[in-house]
């Protein structure tokens, strides 16, 4: 619960309540209840959290359609000397558009750990006839963030709409055709993120990421003609997948 007043916070019933100031604009009614609007509430959580929450509630508010501009505004001038405000600021600037879900950030973050740069987020192919969008991409390597919902049909709490076999059968063949470009890939799952699989995952990941420079090179000018100029269909099946 946040409060007008002067800076800090205290429990009281296990509910925190901060005492910290807020204008009026950064007040939204939800389900008849006054709450501070998206931008405020990611940089609160940042600033609350780790660096990794922080990521994800920026790429959140992103996805909710606020801008950067009005993230950086939540942040200054209010928050310039509050406790962990680098904190905000370092999640801020990994903040990014184009991840669909919390596993895509964190997907991001952990390909960033690899070394080789900032990856590119919804990377986008097209031969004229079919487009597809990869997750990331840095170089001539792209990554995928696979959730396991998507093999599920949708009555079973799933988000598929056909069989899981037409779901394996669809990833193969849309595999086949950004590999076709002489592109590199890794596939990254939930499990992939945390404790020793996340070690585990960024040594396969380099030797992946690697091989495809040693097959490949790492220039990316020939995908020129061939890079999509339309936006990513927002109902793409895969993509909410």
């Amino acid at each position: 619960m946040t409060r007008p007043g002067l800076v800090g916070s205290h429990v009281r019933h296990d509910v925190k309540h901060h005492l910290a100031p807020y204008d009026a604009s950064q007040l939204v009614v939800v389900h008849d209840r006054w709450v501070l609007d998206a931008a405020r509430t990611a940089a609160d959580v940042a600033r609350e959290h780790p660096l990794a929450h922080g990521v994800v509630a920026f790429d959140s508010a992103l996805r909710l359609g606020v801008t950067r501009g009005a993230l950086e505004a939540a942040v200054e001038p209010h928050m310039r000397c509050w406790p962990h405000v680098k904190r905000v600021r370092v999640a801020l600037d990994l903040a990014a558009v184009g991840a669909d879900n919390p596993g895509e950030t964190l997907a991001r973050l952990l390909v960033s750990e690899l070394g080789f740069g900032r990856p590119e987020a919804q990377f986008g192919l097209t031969d004229g006839l079919r487009t597809v969008f990869c997750d990331l991409r840095i170089g001539r390597h792209v990554f995928e963030f696979d959730g396991r919902l998507k093999y599920h049909r949708v009555e079973d709490g799933g988000v598929a709409l056909v069989s899981a076999d037409d779901v394996v059968w669809r990833e193969k063949q849309r595999q086949d055709f950004i590999c076709g470009f002489k592109l590199g890939m890794s596939r990254i799952v939930w499990d992939d993120l945390w404790g020793t699989r996340r070690e585990q995952a960024l040594v396969r990941m380099r030797r992946e990421v690697t091989d495809t420079v040693a097959r490949f090179g790492s220039a990316t000018d020939d995908l020129t003609p061939f890079r999509a100029r339309v936006s990513r269909p927002g109902q793409d099946p895969h993509r909410a997948a």
